[in-house]
């Protein structure tokens, strides 16, 4: 046997025996709950075996009890993030009662008790309702922010992720103590909702409202291994769930749309009014029972509306270029006896015909290429549908600029359900729904065109058992689905065509759209055995990513200069080196825009391209057919992890954890496979 595999066996032999003890061994899972852990004293420090203490949330019917272990120890595992009291009873002391805590999601809380000497029938309680959460029990580092926070802190438009990067070693682009802005791993109600494309930092797939979150903790180091598939910030966060008092809310934000606000300045300049800036933000949300400590229930609903416009500048055709009438800028003239091809001359602006124009191409080159009378209709059609009003645009002889203002209203709803229902004394339930129903409107090219519009309509479910095992066993099993859709329309479905550097009649910007479906199926276990917690779980994400793109489905011609020989100089000089001035008298720095003017009037496409689609079969797909392509992939992980609270002032966390993911691959079969192998190209 050589040496490499035996070291490759020693290797394996060793993570089975560490993998052996941690199952002999067990920490709490990180999945959007909490933990609460403690020590039970007397007066003089010694701890306080066999004591009784229970963990409640009357609002919500919530009631878990253990036993302090021999060291007197305490651990309450996969605890819903909320607001708790522990009551704590031993034989021959006073009993204990810790009030209005709370537990933060992703934070161990650690309530340590010193009972007094007494009857038990004698109570002493202990308010913590203003103590600060510290992390005492882990090396993780990270904030957590409270629904009272959340709805108190300034934000604009009431966008939750701004408030992710409020954390020391976060940059306002999601970079991570330096890590890149992709790696940031955001999960809602213990699911994943990560845009599994864009790869945008704090960005999740459903939106979450600041009414409808409970908190949220952004960990920026020193995840434990029940955390995993990127080395960035781990995000949590957690929706509100109700209780047996039943309460609401409502608002309603308003901002009109010029009071108090000054107009762009170059609309001033040009007689452009001032562009809308409204705004209204409203919704509301409603919490209580339907069955009092059994079933409770949760929606919530925001509207977003924005009517506001943005000043654009286009470049347009002037009358005189529609009717064929070139212009250009003349230097030292010296005219001699042009004929025919001599230009009218004004305050140093020389204007030709279409006769003119011509006649110097017959003197230059024998030839003209003629003026298309298509080209001077549709030149002249812009130049009236859009009468220039900004100088600051164009040469000011052929074109000009064109100013308005682009409407760009923003339309943005969200609704979110969510259910709690207590099964039994061990066992809990929850749903939540979340549909999301977005439309921006994009800038046009003019305002006759179409407007392209951006829809997002992402919609999220989130299901989740947990089960209380006895005293010291804790399950919690939880699916997900959440499907971002969106649609980025276009504003053509016609080939591209333009008179380059003169005249362009849309953007030409081409629809997209994408519905990426992400199943989430995540399980946690953790399990109380002396000093011991010991946390095991699993998390599959099955991914796919179907889309349709326009965006190589038309063919592209131009009227472009660039592309006549001699890079376009050709159009103002003859001879075959492109020398000698075809025109009279052109100042210096004034023939780009004459060759541009003149290129345009011509009329000829001097650049064309063809986009060739072709489906699995090799079969020519029809012009303007859209690309389908759907991807697919899988991710497995699994981790096992153990806190070890060796003394009351060290605990000692570590844990394994194991991902893979699984080669992208187009699932309809419409891959690139190449001949020869791969190594052979490396």
């Amino acid at each position: 046997m050589s040496f490499n595999t035996i070291r490759t066996w020693g290797f394996v032999a060793l993570l089975c025996s560490a993998l052996m003890f941690l199952a002999t061994s067990a920490v709490s899972a990180q999945v959007g709950t909490s933990s609460v852990r403690g020590i039970v004293t007397d007066p003089q420090g010694n701890v306080v075996a066999g004591a009784t203490v229970t963990l409640k949330n009357d609002a919500k019917g919530f009631t878990r009890t253990q036993t302090t272990s021999g060291e007197g120890q305490y651990v309450f595992t996969a605890v819903p993030p909320d607001t708790y009291s522990l009551t704590i009873e031993a034989q021959n002391f006073k009993k204990s009662v810790v009030s209005n805590f709370q537990a933060l999601v992703d934070t161990p809380k650690e309530v340590n008790i010193v009972l007094e000497v007494g009857q038990v029938t004698e109570i002493v309680t202990v308010s913590s309702g203003s103590e600060t959460n510290i992390n005492t029990t882990d090396a993780s580092i990270g904030n957590t922010l409270n629904s009272h926070q959340i709805i108190q802190l300034p934000l604009s438009a009431r966008n939750t992720p701004d408030l992710l990067s409020l954390q020391p070693g976060v940059t306002t682009d999601g970079s991570v103590n330096g890590g890149t802005s992709d790696q940031a791993n955001v999960t809602l109600d213990g699911v994943d909702v990560n845009e599994q494309q864009g790869g945008r930092a704090f960005f999740s797939v459903l939106r979450v409202t600041p009414e409808a979150l409970q908190e949220f903790r952004v960990q920026t180091t020193n995840a434990d291994a029940s955390f995993g598939r990127s080395s960035g910030a781990q995000i949590s966060l957690v929706t509100k769930s109700g209780s047996n008092q039943l309460h609401g809310s409502g608002y309603f934000y308003y901002r009109p749309s010029t009071w108090l606000q000054a107009n762009d300045f170059f609309n001033n300049l040009n007689g452009v009014k001032q562009p809308s800036k409204e705004r209204r933000n409203y919704g509301g949300s409603l919490l209580g029972p339907l069955i009092k400590d059994r079933l409770f229930f949760a929606v919530f609903y925001e509207k977003f509306d924005e009517n506001t416009e943005s000043p654009i500048t286009r470049e347009v055709p002037l009358p005189s270029l529609g009717q064929g009438i070139v212009k250009y800028r003349a230097g030292a003239l010296s005219l001699g006896d042009g004929g025919s091809c001599t230009p009218t001359f004004s305050n140093g602006i020389a204007s030709m015909t279409v006769a003119q124009i011509n006649a110097c191409y017959v003197a230059a080159n024998g030839v003209t290429p003629g003026i298309n009378p298509a080209a001077l209709s549709l030149l002249a059609s812009a130049a009236s549908r859009y009468p220039a009003n900004d100088p600051t645009v164009g040469d000011g002889l052929n074109t000009s600029g064109f100013r308005f203002n682009a409407k760009t209203p923003v339309r943005n709803s969200v609704a979110t359900a969510r259910l709690d229902w207590k099964l039994n004394k061990t066992q809990d339930v929850f749903a939540r729904y979340q549909y999301q129903d977005d439309k921006a409107t994009q800038i046009s090219r003019f305002p006759d065109t179409i407007a392209p519009q951006n829809w997002s309509h992402p919609t999220g479910i989130s299901v989740g058992h947990t089960w209380t095992i006895g005293a010291n066993k804790v399950n919690r099993f939880t699916y997900g689905l959440t499907r971002a859709a969106f649609t980025n329309g276009g504003d053509s479905d016609q080939n591209f065509f333009s008179f380059r550097f003169i005249f362009q009649p849309f953007s030409y910007s081409r629809s997209l759209s994408r519905i990426t479906p992400v199943h989430n199926i995540v399980d946690d276990f953790t399990w109380v055995k002396g000093n011991h917690t010991i946390a095991a779980g699993g998390n599959i994400r099955l991914i796919k990513n179907a889309r349709t793109s326009f965006g190589s489905s038309f063919d592209t011609a131009t009227t472009n200069p660039s592309f006549y020989n001699c890079s376009g100089d050709v159009v103002v000089l003859a001879d075959a080196d492109c020398a000698t001035p075809i025109f009279p008298g052109v100042a210096n720095g004034a023939i780009t825009d004459l060759r541009d003017a003149l290129t345009a009037v011509i009329g000829r496409f001097s650049e064309y391209g063809v986009n060739l689609q072709y489906n699995k079969s090799g079969s020519l797909q029809a012009a303007g057919t859209g690309v389908s392509r759907t991807f697919k992939t899988e991710e497995y992980e699994l981790y096992l992890q153990d806190s070890w609270r060796m003394f009351t002032n060290l605990n000692f966390v570590y844990g394994l954890r194991w991902s893979t993911s699984t080669p992208v691959y187009e699932a309809n079969g419409v891959q690139v496979k190449p001949t020869p192998s791969l190594s052979d190209f490396f």
